[in-house]
């Protein structure tokens, strides 16, 4: 599957804030990316990162609340920031409210995302496995199982 690795890192119990850190990779170099989930009561914050040079370009802060209209459908506002000349902002904003929607639960999403003179290919691969990646982390996230 493309270089997939799900694992538990650490789990930690306080008192009464549990902490635990998730990771999963997708893709091989230069298009693999990496993300990385810690969660705390009531909130996710996740880093989306890859290609050659890691880093943050973008980060967008999701909150879900039930909609209005369709009452079992949840909706986001979402703000974005963007670091100057950086073009991750796109997947940041689509990612972050996809996460806040799947999870029901705030998300901080940063996303860095780089290779030097990508091609057009390399730019969809990456693209593409940000997604995949970050989707396999949303499934484990949403499985009891895991939390054990």
């Amino acid at each position: 599957m493309g270089g997939l690795e799900i694992k538990l890192i650490k789990k930690k119990k306080m008192e009464d804030n549990p902490v635990r850190l998730f990771q999963t990779s997708f893709g091989k170099p230069p298009c693999k990316i990496w993300a990385s989930a810690i969660e705390n009561t009531g909130s996710f914050t996740i880093n989306l990162c890859g290609g050659t040079k890691p880093h943050i370009g973008a980060m967008a802060l999701s909150l879900p609340y039930q909609g209005s209209k369709n009452k079992k459908k949840l909706s986001c506002t979402t703000s974005l920031i963007c670091v100057p000349h950086h073009k991750e902002d796109g997947l940041a904003f689509e990612l972050a409210e996809e996460s806040a929607r799947f999870l029901g639960k705030a998300v901080a999403l940063t996303v860095g995302i780089h290779i030097d003179n990508a091609s057009e290919d390399e730019i969809k691969k990456l693209s593409s496995n940000a997604r995949k990646s970050m989707r396999l982390l949303i499934k484990t996230l949403l499985k009891k199982e895991a939390w054990k």
